[in-house]
């Protein structure tokens, strides 16, 4: 097929306001080269997971100053139609703050009656140290 290529300017690691006029402020812009045989709305977030974005709240367009939500394949069609007729197309990801899961596994540290552990032949040295009993789940 005819590889086209359109581009997304993707506006990432901000957040909007909430006072009268709707803003995006702070975070980074990226820019993406697409594929428009490819493009799809879990092609976005694929992109976005692979850019670190597991837990997003809410993702968006924008045309001629007007925000779209954009959930669904028929919204990603309608950005790959905007930046053909502009050049490129705004998206907006508004991202939750993905939060690790910590467990704590309790690890016996004394050998029997208290006496402590014995290491044996096949033991290791640790440079600087080493933390044990800790699992971190994302």
């Amino acid at each position: 097929m005819f590889d086209e290529r359109f581009e997304v300017v993707v506006h990432h690691r901000g957040e909007f306001t909430e006072n009268e006029w709707c803003k995006y402020v702070g975070g980074e812009t990226t820019h993406w080269s697409c594929d428009s045989d490819r493009w799809s709305y879990f092609e976005i977030l694929g992109s976005l997971k692979e850019m670190g974005y597991h837990s997003i709240k809410r993702l968006c367009y924008c045309v001629e100053m007007l925000l779209h939500s954009l959930n669904d394949d028929r919204g990603a069609l309608n950005m790959l139609h905007i930046a053909r007729h502009y050049g490129e197309v705004h998206m907006f990801v508004v991202h939750g703050v993905d939060e690790a899961q910590v467990e704590d596994n309790i690890v016996e540290l004394e050998g029997d009656a208290g006496r402590p552990i014995e290491s044996g032949g096949s033991s290791h040295v640790v440079s600087e140290f080493e933390v044990l009993g800790t699992k971190i789940v994302v």
